[in-house]
């Protein structure tokens, strides 16, 4: 794809300013909602354990008001290939893919506040 001199030198000028991910991360841990907005937040944050898993999943049931027993890996996927009709092509079988809670999402871009 291309682009313009002028375009790609302002991206490369947004880009310097990213920080790294690790870095970012540390910041949002660290700051605190300073009343204005309604938050709320998630549980173990920047946690690995079992027991931060355990209070995420907990938090996102309550949240959503629904049971997720497949999300959570305590039920599993329907194994009959006629479920799936309708919403997948050529079937083969299921994948786990590793799923996360973001939020509350704070925009203040070029584009966008």
């Amino acid at each position: 794809m291309s682009t313009s001199s002028e375009k790609a030198k302002k991206l490369i000028k947004m880009f310097e300013n990213i920080q790294p991910w690790d870095k970012m991360l540390g910041k949002i841990a660290a700051q605190e909602t300073d009343g204005t907005e309604s938050t709320t937040a998630i549980p173990g944050l920047l946690s690995w354990t079992k027991e931060s898993w355990d209070k995420r999943l907990k938090f996102l049931e309550t949240v959503s008001d629904k049971k997720l027993p497949i999300l959570s890996g305590k039920e599993p996927t329907p194994s009959d290939p006629e479920f799936y009709k309708g919403n997948i092509e050529n079937f083969i079988g299921m994948t786990q893919v590793p799923t996360g809670l973001v939020g509350p999402l704070h925009i203040n871009g070029t584009a966008a506040k």
